[in-house]
């Protein structure tokens, strides 16, 4: 489990919901990035349509493919779970 430092929403054409993560490093932080661009979806395929999910470590080979399956969220810990990943 991660200490989120901070969370901070964004809504226009995107809508961003992303999260400074505390890092092993003093004064570091990672990024969560939740990505959803409804405005463009009728462009892409079905299987490519929703909320992707990027974070400062994952492989740049993961990055355009990985979407958000749920989120959790019980008392203070939010769970984000992705096609390739699980976050809490």
């Amino acid at each position: 489990m991660e200490r989120v430092l901070l969370m901070n929403n964004q809504e226009g054409d995107d809508l961003i919901v992303s999260f400074a993560i505390e890092d092993t490093e003093p004064e570091e932080t990672k990024s969560l990035i939740l990505l959803r661009t409804p405005k463009y979806e009728s462009v892409f395929e079905d299987h490519e349509r929703g909320v992707s999910v990027s974070y400062d470590e994952q492989p740049d080979s993961e990055a355009d493919e990985d979407l958000l399956i749920r989120i959790c969220i019980v008392q203070n810990m939010v769970t984000v779970v992705s096609k390739y990943h699980r976050y809490e």
